[in-house]
């Protein structure tokens, strides 16, 4: 992700932290063919609010998923860890 370029109006998640509570957001993430955009449902990780079955590793800070069913037939989730810009770094709120 490092190689995406910040757009403006996009904050950094590394210099500002995603909320701590449910938000809409937008986030920009790369793919095979390029940039893409999506709006998503932000859904933070709170330590013990989890169900018993879930198992979280260290780092994970939450996952957003896209809202519309066209996106979501692309991507299913994008998974936000401290420790990795897999997913997406950069996001603004709407």
């Amino acid at each position: 992700m490092k190689n995406l370029e910040q757009k403006e109006g996009f904050l950094n998640r590394h210099t500002n932290p995603l909320p701590n509570h449910s938000e809409v957001i937008e986030v920009i993430t790369k793919g095979y063919d390029g940039q893409f955009n999506f709006i998503c449902n932000w859904k933070p990780y709170i330590k013990n609010e989890e169900p018993e079955w879930m198992v979280v590793k260290e780092g994970y800070l939450g996952t957003a998923t896209p809202i519309s069913m066209e996106d979501k037939a692309k991507l299913a989730w994008l998974h936000a860890w401290e420790q990795g810009d897999e997913s997406f770094v950069y996001y603004r709120f709407l």
